[in-house]
């Protein structure tokens, strides 16, 4: 993810990386249940593959016991800076926090539900058919895919070339570089 090279290279403006422990990063993925350390009945099983939800909820302030836990008091993040993330080897997560993938799953794409589903609950939100991205990275290209599937109409804006020519790709129906363009 780019927002956690913007960490390791310092240039993040929300976070800088620990000096004083090792950081395993990795807030977008996947993997294959090894074991359950539970002594209550669940759906999951060894073997089963799965996403994970990242953010780590108390259960007990106003929002988590109103349904509003994505605005917990006390939320922590299984990222890599608070918790390790998921590059590691083998982790523990707990069960709330997994989405059962179907079995013919490639695990090599979760890293890109976390980022889709952001741009689903996006164009989720748009009540025109008209949508201007300004910013064709990653999360920009994937609103613009997701838009031009519900038949909005897509005007992209960024300052790179590169990443006006991928908008392109996607069927953005007019793209502009906003340092470039003429008026």
């Amino acid at each position: 993810c780019g927002s956690e090279m913007h960490i390791y290279k310092g240039v993040s403006p929300y976070l800088k990386p620990s000096a004083e422990k090792p950081v395993v990063p990795g807030h977008e993925f996947g993997g294959i249940i090894k074991s359950i350390n539970i002594g209550k009945q669940c759906d999951f099983k060894p073997g089963m593959k799965v996403v994970v939800y990242i953010a780590l909820n108390c259960g007990n302030c106003f929002y988590c016991l109103n349904g509003m836990d994505h605005l917990c008091e006390n939320q922590k993040f299984i990222d890599g800076w608070e918790i390790d993330g998921g590059m590691r080897e083998e982790t523990t997560i707990p069960l709330d926090n997994l989405v059962e993938l179907p079995s013919s799953f490639d695990l090599l794409y979760s890293t890109m539900i976390e980022p889709t589903a952001v741009a689903v609950h996006a164009v989720d939100k748009i009540n025109d058919s008209k949508v201007l991205i300004i910013g064709s990275g990653l999360i920009g290209l994937l609103i613009l895919k997701v838009a031009k599937l519900n038949n909005n109409r897509v005007i992209a804006l960024d300052i790179d070339d590169y990443a006006l020519r991928k908008a392109g790709d996607l069927m953005a129906d007019l793209v502009i570089n906003f340092v470039t363009v003429q008026t």
